[in-house]
Protein backbone atom coordinates (compact mmCIF):
# COMPACT_ATOMS: atom_id res chain seq x y z
CA UNK A 1 0.00 0.00 0.00
CA UNK A 2 2.86 2.36 0.75
CA UNK A 3 4.02 2.17 -2.85
CA UNK A 4 0.52 2.89 -4.06
CA UNK A 5 0.26 6.00 -1.92
CA UNK A 6 3.45 7.23 -3.57
CA UNK A 7 1.38 7.78 -6.69
CA UNK A 8 -0.70 10.42 -4.94
CA UNK A 9 2.25 12.82 -5.25
CA UNK A 10 2.24 12.20 -8.98
CA UNK A 11 -1.51 12.73 -8.99
CA UNK A 12 -1.21 15.89 -6.88
CA UNK A 13 0.91 17.58 -9.57
CA UNK A 14 -2.33 18.04 -11.49
CA UNK A 15 -4.16 19.80 -8.66
CA UNK A 16 -5.66 22.45 -10.99
CA UNK A 17 -7.98 19.81 -12.42
CA UNK A 18 -7.95 17.44 -9.45
CA UNK A 19 -9.23 19.83 -6.77
CA UNK A 20 -12.36 20.96 -8.63
CA UNK A 21 -13.11 17.33 -9.42
CA UNK A 22 -12.75 16.28 -5.80
CA UNK A 23 -14.83 19.28 -4.69
CA UNK A 24 -17.60 18.14 -7.02
CA UNK A 25 -17.82 14.73 -5.31
CA UNK A 26 -19.62 15.87 -2.11
CA UNK A 27 -21.72 18.34 -4.10
CA UNK A 28 -22.88 15.47 -6.30
CA UNK A 29 -23.78 13.42 -3.24
CA UNK A 30 -25.68 16.33 -1.69
CA UNK A 31 -27.67 16.76 -4.90
CA UNK A 32 -28.40 13.00 -4.85
CA UNK A 33 -29.78 13.39 -1.34
CA UNK A 34 -31.84 16.42 -2.39
CA UNK A 35 -33.42 14.42 -5.22
CA UNK A 36 -34.25 11.58 -2.83
CA UNK A 37 -35.77 13.97 -0.28
CA UNK A 38 -37.72 15.68 -3.06
CA UNK A 39 -39.19 12.37 -4.14
CA UNK A 40 -40.11 11.69 -0.51
CA UNK A 41 -41.88 15.07 -0.34
CA UNK A 42 -43.82 14.36 -3.53
CA UNK A 43 -44.94 11.00 -2.22
CA UNK A 44 -45.96 12.57 1.10
CA UNK A 45 -47.95 15.27 -0.71
CA UNK A 46 -49.71 12.65 -2.81
CA UNK A 47 -50.45 10.71 0.37
CA UNK A 48 -51.77 13.85 2.09
CA UNK A 49 -53.94 14.76 -0.89
CA UNK A 50 -51.85 17.73 -2.05
CA UNK A 51 -52.98 20.01 -4.83
CA UNK A 52 -51.74 19.81 -8.38
CA UNK A 53 -49.86 23.10 -7.95
CA UNK A 54 -47.97 21.69 -4.95
CA UNK A 55 -47.06 18.58 -6.89
CA UNK A 56 -45.91 20.64 -9.88
CA UNK A 57 -43.70 22.74 -7.62
CA UNK A 58 -42.19 19.69 -5.92
CA UNK A 59 -41.55 17.98 -9.26
CA UNK A 60 -39.92 21.14 -10.60
CA UNK A 61 -37.52 21.18 -7.64
CA UNK A 62 -36.72 17.51 -8.19
CA UNK A 63 -35.85 18.37 -11.78
CA UNK A 64 -33.62 21.25 -10.66
CA UNK A 65 -31.82 19.04 -8.12
CA UNK A 66 -31.41 16.30 -10.71
CA UNK A 67 -29.92 18.77 -13.19
CA UNK A 68 -27.49 20.06 -10.56
CA UNK A 69 -26.57 16.48 -9.68
CA UNK A 70 -25.97 15.66 -13.35
CA UNK A 71 -23.71 18.69 -13.83
CA UNK A 72 -21.61 17.97 -10.75
CA UNK A 73 -21.44 14.27 -11.59
CA UNK A 74 -20.21 15.09 -15.08
CA UNK A 75 -17.62 17.57 -13.76
CA UNK A 76 -16.29 15.19 -11.11
CA UNK A 77 -15.85 12.42 -13.65
CA UNK A 78 -14.40 14.75 -16.26
CA UNK A 79 -11.81 16.33 -13.97
CA UNK A 80 -10.82 13.33 -11.86
CA UNK A 81 -10.74 10.84 -14.74
CA UNK A 82 -8.90 13.31 -16.98
CA UNK A 83 -6.28 13.72 -14.27
CA UNK A 84 -5.99 9.96 -13.85
CA UNK A 85 -5.51 9.60 -17.62
CA UNK A 86 -2.73 12.20 -17.59
CA UNK A 87 -0.98 10.30 -14.80
CA UNK A 88 -1.41 7.10 -16.82
CA UNK A 89 0.22 8.67 -19.87
CA UNK A 90 3.11 9.98 -17.75
CA UNK A 91 3.64 6.57 -16.15
CA UNK A 92 3.62 4.78 -19.50
CA UNK A 93 6.11 7.28 -20.92
CA UNK A 94 8.42 6.82 -17.93
CA UNK A 95 8.18 3.04 -18.22
CA UNK A 96 8.87 3.19 -21.95
CA UNK A 97 11.90 5.41 -21.36
CA UNK A 98 13.16 3.00 -18.70
CA UNK A 99 12.65 -0.06 -20.90
CA UNK A 100 14.37 1.48 -23.90
CA UNK A 101 17.35 2.29 -21.68
CA UNK A 102 17.81 -1.31 -20.51
CA UNK A 103 20.44 -3.56 -22.01
CA UNK A 104 19.84 -5.87 -24.96
CA UNK A 105 20.59 -8.77 -22.61
CA UNK A 106 17.59 -7.87 -20.49
CA UNK A 107 15.36 -7.85 -23.55
CA UNK A 108 16.80 -11.16 -24.73
CA UNK A 109 15.97 -12.80 -21.39
CA UNK A 110 12.53 -11.25 -21.00
CA UNK A 111 9.56 -12.02 -23.19
CA UNK A 112 8.18 -8.83 -24.72
CA UNK A 113 4.57 -9.98 -24.36
CA UNK A 114 5.06 -10.34 -20.60
CA UNK A 115 6.47 -6.83 -20.38
CA UNK A 116 3.65 -5.30 -22.37
CA UNK A 117 1.03 -7.19 -20.38
CA UNK A 118 2.51 -6.15 -17.04
CA UNK A 119 2.89 -2.53 -18.05
CA UNK A 120 -0.61 -2.33 -19.44
CA UNK A 121 -2.37 -4.03 -16.55
CA UNK A 122 -0.32 -2.47 -13.75
CA UNK A 123 -0.65 1.07 -15.06
CA UNK A 124 -4.37 0.49 -15.65
CA UNK A 125 -4.77 -0.59 -12.02
CA UNK A 126 -2.98 2.54 -10.80
CA UNK A 127 -5.24 4.69 -13.01
CA UNK A 128 -8.36 2.97 -11.68
CA UNK A 129 -7.18 3.51 -8.10
CA UNK A 130 -6.40 7.18 -8.66
CA UNK A 131 -9.43 7.97 -10.82
CA UNK A 132 -12.67 6.11 -10.19
CA UNK A 133 -11.30 4.73 -6.92
CA UNK A 134 -11.18 8.22 -5.43
CA UNK A 135 -14.73 8.97 -6.43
Amino acid sequence: MRELFGFFGRFWRHKRTLLPGLAAVPLTRLADIAVTLGIRDVLNEIDDGGTLAQLDSALLWIGVYAAVQAVFSFLQRWWVNATARRVEVELKQELFDKLTGLSFGFHDRTRSGDLVSRITSDVEEVRMFLGPGLM
